[in-house]
């Protein structure tokens, strides 16, 4: 279990806030379908993208050997043996990472449960101390960063899992040397619903990018207009992902996505210095933004988010 005091701070590299408010949000995830005590099961994907990566880079070492046994003919036995080993690397790599792709995610009222083909794997909400969206390789060397993981940092911490790199993976960091894990799911936004608790309605909101509010919650429905980056808004009602909204420009009232397709977070809540900002499934506080325990940068998208 991971405390709150000089023990966490010393996980983090300075300017992070591991300031925890768990309380009801652990189990908002199970209240929110009305489904009381009964758990959420996100069904696991297997990253294709790094199947195609091995796959291309093993035609590209067998061409480059055949190649050097052609012109050289000296080199034709070694060249079959390069192919022949980096072919019986292929085979374990791929079987890997069908291995390390958990098949069912299970979100619990206290633990996480990731299910893999031989093996299932709990991790109790306590030990959660961040659960983040990513996108890129290079926010993944952001999260160790900022977690002051190897190799950016000195402490010691791996990952069970291979990320995708074509579509939003997730990612949850724990107090524990073994293991963190990295994974994808069918439906990553729901995933970020589940963990994510409610927005607070008394509070006043920046969207982090441009952003299209329509008349209604559908998606379908008119566009009543676009607001720039900064435009300070307040939450009315939120369901699910859709949320209406009033800004404080007078322009009205409509429905806009706080989360959008990518995962990314697209306002964020003004926090005082001396307040920590609401976290989740006991996950510690790293900015002092809303979406605490959800690392998401911020995109560009120049037609609005949704």
């Amino acid at each position: 279990m991971i405390g709150t005091g000089a023990e966490t701070c010393s996980l983090l590299k300075g300017g992070c806030n591991p300031e925890r408010t768990v309380d009801d949000g652990e189990s908002w995830a199970l209240h929110r379908h009305g489904n009381e005590g009964q758990p959420r099961v996100y069904r696991g994907t297997c990253p294709v993208d790094s199947l195609a990566l091995l796959t291309i880079g093993l035609i590209v070492v067998c061409c480059v050997a055949v190649a050097l046994g052609v012109i050289v003919p000296e080199l034709y036995t070694v060249a079959i043996g390069v192919c022949f080993r980096a072919g019986v690397g292929f085979f374990a790599a791929g079987l890997l990472t069908l291995l390390l792709a958990p098949l069912r995610v299970i979100r619990k009222e206290d633990s996480l449960v990731l299910e893999f083909p031989f093996h299932r794997h709990t991790v109790p909400l306590c030990e959660v101390l961040e659960v983040a969206a990513l996108s890129y390789c290079w926010e993944f060397f952001d999260l160790l960063n900022r977690w002051n993981c190897l190799p950016c940092g000195s402490n010691a911490r791996f990952f069970c899992g291979l990320p995708s790199w074509s579509r939003v993976c997730c990612a949850v960091v724990t107090g524990r040397c073994f293991w963190s894990f990295i994974f994808c799911v069918e439906d990553p936004i729901e995933f970020l619903l589940d963990c994510q608790r409610p927005l607070d309605l008394n509070s006043r909101f920046v969207t982090v990018q441009k952003v299209l509010v329509r008349k209604g919650e559908s998606l379908d429905s008119p566009k009543v207009n676009t607001f720039p980056r900064g435009s300070g808004l307040h939450v009315l009602e939120q369901r699910g992902r859709r949320i209406r909204v009033k800004f404080e420009c007078g322009a009205g009232e409509g429905w806009m996505s706080y989360i959008n397709v990518a995962g990314r977070f697209l306002i964020v809540r003004r926090a005082s210095s001396t307040t920590p900002s609401p976290g989740l499934i006991g996950a510690s506080t790293i900015s002092g933004s809303y979406g605490t325990a959800i690392e998401l940068p911020a995109v560009t998208e120049p037609d609005g988010g949704e």
